[in-house]
């Protein structure tokens, strides 16, 4: 009889103690979420470790922490930072029976199924790629940079511009490719300086070929002269002529003179001459400079020397008809840029030159693009449109 009602005792117990359990928690709505403490139940408990975690007095695991992430994609692997009260307060309500899930039991979509679920943009209940929907349940189409066969694209190059071989519906282009006439350099470098005359002019491409040419003659300003491809200064001199100087023999007389009351006569003598010796002496020729009277000015700088653009550079210097220093614009020669000042050969690295060199022209409908280094990279492109009055034609309005 003691026995039996031990045993009796023993399962009220076991009872009452599973309905406290089940009264004060609830089993994890999927995947253990919620239950931090293992324990097997979402309880008041597991609300407190969360707050506890946040406030730094709680260390987790990592499982711990992906299971106190119940307010996250089911996707997504959660971090430390990823835990908040906000997590806590999902606890709470799911304990209070105020929800019935948490955000993170959301369906996982299935790409497949039919069914155009969260982060799909399309679901053709397959997971092939050329029939409009790949297999990402993403839509396919022209200029995604995939080439879709079965939707009647040609090529695909990731864009839906024309005049790069693959046109805006993903066709094939045929692209007609400008010949320049035959020409001969007539200089060898951009930049570079030659006297013509009492003017100058400058090497560089000024037209629609490939070729060096010169510029038109540049006069130099009065006063001025050009020397080395550029306009200095005319200083005048004046020069003395050697001057000879001779030296004659000197011939003496002695008269001697007595008084009146004697009369002798006068006698005269004649000294040897002396030997004469001529001397020429050359004097040394002094060439004193008469400077041009030239303007005042000021010196606008001292020994500077820059690059400005990749392709050119200034350096201090006397480039004008003044006596004062100023900055000269210079550009670097073909297949060559600018590094702190000096020109280098270019080296062009993750881009490509859409011109061959600097200052090349051609027609666009009815203006010109100019070739040159026009943005941040080393490379050569095209300049906007410049809008011709009339009409352009070799890269020139006419």
């Amino acid at each position: 009889m003691r026995l039996i009602s031990f045993s009796l005792i023993s399962v009220i117990v076991l009872a009452i103690l599973s309905s406290i359990t089940l009264a004060s928690g609830l089993r994890p709505p999927c995947d253990n979420y919620g239950d931090v403490d293992f324990d097997g139940y979402v309880t008041a408990r597991d609300k407190l470790w969360v707050l506890e975690f946040e406030a730094g007095l709680r260390i987790f695991s990592k499982e711990q922490i992906e299971r106190a992430d119940v307010n996250d994609e089911p996707w997504m692997t959660s971090v430390s930072k990823d835990v908040s009260s906000v997590d806590a307060l999902f606890i709470d309500q799911y304990i209070h029976g105020l929800i019935n899930t948490f955000p993170v039991c959301k369906k996982i979509p299935v790409c497949g199924n039919g069914q155009r679920e969260f982060g799909e943009q399309c679901d053709d209940n397959n997971r092939i790629n050329g029939d409009g929907c790949n297999s990402l349940c993403m839509f396919e189409y022209c200029g995604d940079g995939i080439k879709q066969k079965t939707l009647g694209e040609e090529c695909d190059d990731g864009n839906n511009k024309n005049g790069d071989g693959c046109d805006f519906k993903c066709k094939i282009e045929i692209l007609t490719t400008t010949t320049f006439p035959a020409c001969k350099n007539e200089c060898s470098s951009w930049g570079a300086n030659e006297c013509v005359n009492n003017g100058f002019r400058v090497c560089g491409n000024f037209d629609s070929d490939v070729c060096f040419e010169w510029t038109d003659i540049s006069l130099c300003p009065a006063s001025t002269t050009c020397k080395l491809g550029k306009c200095i200064s005319i200083f005048t001199t004046t020069t003395f002529k050697p001057t000879t100087s001779t030296t004659f023999p000197v011939t003496s007389t002695s008269t001697t003179t007595i008084p009146s009351s004697t009369t002798i006569p006068k006698t005269t003598t004649t000294m040897p001459p002396t030997s004469s010796t001529t001397t020429t002496i050359v004097l040394t020729t002094t060439t004193f400079p008469t400077p041009t009277t030239l303007p005042s000015c000021v010196d606008e700088c001292t020994n500077e020397r820059f690059c400005t653009n990749d392709f050119a550079y200034k350096v201090c210097g006397n480039f004008d008809d003044d006596s004062c220093l100023e900055l000269g614009l210079f550009g670097c020669g073909k297949g060559e840029m600018c590094n702190n000042g000096f020109c280098v050969a270019a080296t062009y690295t993750g881009c490509t030159n859409e011109c061959s060199s600097w200052n090349i022209k051609k027609c666009s409908g009815n203006g010109y693009l100019v070739c040159g280094n026009w943005d941040s990279d080393s490379c050569f492109e095209w300049s906007n449109v410049t809008a011709c009055n009339n009409v352009c034609k070799s890269g020139r309005c006419i």
